[in-house]
């Protein structure tokens, strides 16, 4: 792929993310909560889900797919662990609860460094949040690779988790962009 068509990509992808940032503003804070507990118990309810001992979630920030009440509910019956970015990188600690977790370099809030830290090869399942994601499995993110440079080293499920207007036919993507094993909505996964 040559410069100028990864310029090209790039420029459309930030036009994708104005547009879902404009979409997601026609909704209320309560509708999202609402269709944010049904994507999450559409989670709960794969087999990929399920058969995992170990899961990394994500803190999610207030225009994400709300992940907090699936988080609190697991914790004891599975082990959940969040991303903590630490340079260009992200690792995964351990949830331990609200009060344990402290806000990242990034906004986010993370689990603190106290808490237990795991292999990327131990998780089972990841599930991340994206802005947009398409029906060919591709995700874009925020535009920083966190995910992407971390999951390139993933052979495990990994599911997206996003709303119905959030998920098109095709998205810009290259080379770089790790495709997820499945996307989960409030009425589809796939």
């Amino acid at each position: 792929m040559e410069a100028d068509d990864l310029t090209s990509i790039e420029k459309d992808k930030r036009i994708l993310r104005n547009e879902i940032s404009l979409i997601k503003k026609q909704y209320s804070t309560e509708i999202l909560g609402y269709k944010s507990d049904i994507i999450c118990k559409n989670l709960t309810d794969t087999p990929e889900f399920k058969n995992s001992a170990r899961i990394a979630a994500y803190s999610s920030l207030p225009d994400e797919v709300q992940t907090l009440k699936l988080i609190e509910e697991w914790k004891e019956k599975k082990h959940i662990y969040l991303p903590v970015v630490e340079g260009n990188e992200m690792i995964f600690r351990k949830y331990n609860g609200a009060n344990r977790m402290i806000t990242g370099v990034l906004g986010i809030k993370e689990p603190d460094e106290d808490s237990e830290k795991t292999e990327i090869s131990d998780i089972d399942l990841f599930i991340v949040p994206g802005i947009a994601f398409d029906r060919n499995y591709n995700r874009t993110g925020r535009g920083k690779g966190f995910y992407d440079r971390t999951l390139s080293h993933v052979n495990k499920p990994i599911t997206g988790l996003c709303f119905k207007f959030q998920l098109y036919d095709n998205i810009p993507a290259n080379q770089y962009d790790i495709k997820m094993t499945k996307i989960i909505t409030e009425d589809l996964f796939f």
